[in-house]
C-alpha cells in the first residue's frame, strides 16, 4: 500500500553526512509539479516499520527507530547482519518511536508506548540520555504523537525543539526544550529538517517542493531551485549549512552553503528514512530497499549494514 505524500509513515531513510544528507530529479532543475509517493519499503521483520536514524558522534554507533522499539547497531560492521542478530529492541522496550532524533548525548522521540508497559494512548515528548535505556518524560504526555522531532541550538542552553503533529499537520514548536509550547504553520509534509546551523531556520517537503521557514516554523515558503524531495536532512556548523534529500526517483541531493543543488548518488527502492553525520566521519545513513545502508561519500556507494 503507498503512503500519502504528507504522512511520517513506514521505512523512512535517514542520511548522515553530519546527523550527512545527500539530495536530483533532473540536474540542477526544480521540482515541476506534486512528486508521487514512492511505495514503502517491506520493513525488516524485526524492525516493523523503520521511522528514523541517528549516529552516535563519539562512538559510532547506529540507532534505528522502529514501529517495535529502538535498536542499535554497530557502524564499524563489516559484514551486513539480519535484524535477528541484533537481539530485541534496546531495554526491551518495544515503544512506536514515530519521531526520533538525537542532539549529542541525547535522544529525543515521541510514538506510542510500549502497550504492555503503558496504558497511554501517546507518549509526548521524552528523552534518553543513557542510549535509549530509560526514557524521561518531558512534556505532552498521553495527548501528543509527534510523526517527526527536530532539534536546534540558538544559544547554549535550552534547545528549541519542533514536532509535527500527523493528526492535524500542525508543527508545534518549543524554545525552552519541550517545557512549553506554541502552534507554528500547519502544512501537509513528508518530513523535516531543522537547520542546526541557522538557528529558526527549518526545512519542510511537501507535494509543492521544498520549503523553508526562517522564523521557527511560522510561515513557509517554496525553494524554487529544489529538486523534488520527499525526504531531506540537514547538518552542519555555524557558517557551514548542508543539506542532504531524496527525491521522488531516488536520486540523493546535497547542497553546501550558497552552492547549487549537486546529484551526488540513489538509494534503492523507496527510502523511508535519512540522516546525516559529520562525526566521527561524515557519513549518510539510510533505510531503504536494502535495509539499513551507509555512505561515506554523499550516497555514491553504500554499505549494507542490516539486510532487510
Amino acid at each position: 500500500m503507498s503512503t500519502p505524500f504528507f504522512k511520517r509513515t513506514g521505512f523512512h531513510i535517514v542520511v548522515l553526512v553530519g546527523s550527512l544528507l545527500g539530495v536530483t530529479l533532473l540536474a540542477g532543475c526544480a521540482a515541476s509539479g506534486p512528486p508521487l509517493v514512492p511505495t514503502p519499503s517491506a520493513s525488516a521483520s524485526s524492525f516493523g516499520h523503520v521511522h528514523g536514524l541517528g549516529i552516535d558522534g563519539t562512538t559510532g554507533t547506529i540507532y534505528v527507530a522502529t514501529h517495535r522499539g529502538l535498536f542499535s547497531v554497530a557502524g564499524s560492521t563489516t559484514s551486513p547482519l539480519r535484524p535477528e542478530s541484533l537481539g530485541g529492541p534496546i531495554a526491551g522496550l518495544r515503544q512506536d518511536t514515530m519521531g526520533f532524533t538525537m542532539d549529542g548525548g541525547r535522544m529525543y522521540a515521541s510514538g506510542h508506548p510500549d502497550p504492555t508497559v503503558s496504558p497511554e494512548r501517546n507518549l509526548g515528548l521524552i528523552s534518553s540520555t543513557d542510549n535509549g535505556k530509560n526514557w524521561a518524560v518531558i512534556s505532552l504526555n498521553g495527548t501528543s504523537d509527534f510523526h517527526d522531532v527536530e532539534v536546534s541550538h540558538i544559544s547554549p542552553g535550552e534547545p528549541t525543539i519542533y514536532g509535527f503533529d500527523g493528526v492535524d499537520n500542525s508543527i508545534q514548536v518549543s524554545r525552552d526544550g519541550g517545557a512549553t509550547w506554541t502552534s507554528g504553520a500547519t502544512l501537509e509534509l513528508r518530513d523535516l529538517a531543522a537547520d542546526r546551523a541557522i538557528p529558526g531556520t527549518i526545512y519542510a517537503t511537501t507535494s509543492g517542493g521544498l520549503k523553508v521557514s526562517h522564523d521557527f516554523a511560522a510561515t513557509f515558503n517554496a525553494i524554487s531551485d529544489a529538486p523534488s524531495l520527499y525526504l531531506v536532512a540537514s547538518a552542519g556548523t555555524i557558517g557551514q549549512t548542508k543539506l542532504v534529500g531524496v527525491d521522488v526517483s531516488g536520486a540523493v541531493w546535497v547542497k553546501s552553503n550558497d552552492m547549487p543543488w549537486e546529484s551526488t548518488g540513489t538509494v534503492e527502492g523507496a527510502a523511508d528514512a535519512i540522516t546525516i553525520s559529520a562525526t566521527p566521519i561524515p557519513t549518510i545513513l539510510a533505510a531503504d530497499q536494502r535495509g539499513i545502508v551507509a555512505s561515506s561519500d554523499l550516497g555514491a556507494t553504500w554499505r549494507t549494514l542490516v539486510t532487510k
